[in-house]
């Protein structure tokens, strides 16, 4: 990548509202179909990498991944980081997910499988067990107050509604089961403590440093520590040292 004029810089974005529209519709367009994709091939063509960093899950494979072409994702130009940290995607021929994707192992069992970015079968049906009654009330109260209803439709599950309900529970599964929990405008997320959209980006600084190969390098120094947050600034740019990647961060 070196000689080309984005070789070794990486831009690592959100995909709902930045980098293609979230209509209120309900349908999910492409990024194709947006008002990026012309620059993101620009950026590809001269050597930039591209990390989505989204709580989306594998609609993410048809709305970004699979609009970049071939050869980019075979260079380890293009990856993805779905919902909120808990998988790390790359191009590899045996890839079983849509367009040749393939789940990064050892990203979701890192230090050797002491930190897990996904959950047990057996701790997922003890918070089911746990959480059952909660869902059973809140549907109780809609069925005494259509007003409810009416909110839920209109707003999804705002966030004063998810801590009405599961802010009890939050704490309680935090203590119980190590996991957390984080409250979107139309879901309830629950996940491992570690797990953020900080994590890939560590994960990458510390393996991806001098290689895009995941095959090659395992375990390299880490580089630095970011923090990823939404601060209401729409890029902020991180500039490591010489010979050190640049990442742009579009939120």
């Amino acid at each position: 990548m070196s000689g080309l004029p984005f070789g070794g810089y990486w831009i690592v974005c959100d995909m709902d509202s930045t980098v293609l529209e979230r209509p209120t519709s309900g349908l999910f367009p492409t990024l194709k179909e947006g008002p990026c994709f012309d620059a993101m091939m620009e950026w590809v063509e001269g050597g930039g990498s591209v990390l989505l960093n989204t709580t989306a899950t594998f609609r993410s494979l048809a709305q970004f991944w699979e609009c970049f072409p071939l050869k980019y994702r075979k260079l380890g130009q293009v990856m993805m980081s779905l919902a909120s940290g808990a998988t790390l995607v790359y191009y590899h021929e045996s890839g079983k997910l849509l367009g040749h994707g393939k789940f990064d192992e050892a990203y979701m069992e890192q230090e050797g499988g002491q930190k897990k970015t996904w959950m047990e079968q057996e701790i997922i049906d003890k918070i089911i067990d746990e959480i059952l009654p909660i869902i059973q009330q809140l549907h109780w109260d809609m069925a005494n107050n259509h007003e409810l209803i009416e909110l839920l439709v209109v707003a999804g599950v705002p966030h004063a509604l998810s801590k009405q309900y599961f802010g009890a529970f939050e704490s309680f599964c935090g203590e119980k089961y190590g996991v957390s929990m984080s409250f979107s405008p139309n879901s309830v997320w629950i996940e491992q403590k570690f797990i953020n959209k900080a994590t890939p980006i560590r994960y990458l600084l510390d393996v991806f440093a001098y290689t895009r190969n995941p095959e090659e390098v395992r375990g390299s120094f880490p580089l630095c520590m970011i923090t990823v947050c939404d601060c209401g600034s729409p890029v902020s740019l991180f500039r490591l040292c010489l010979r050190k990647p640049v990442f742009l961060f579009l939120y």
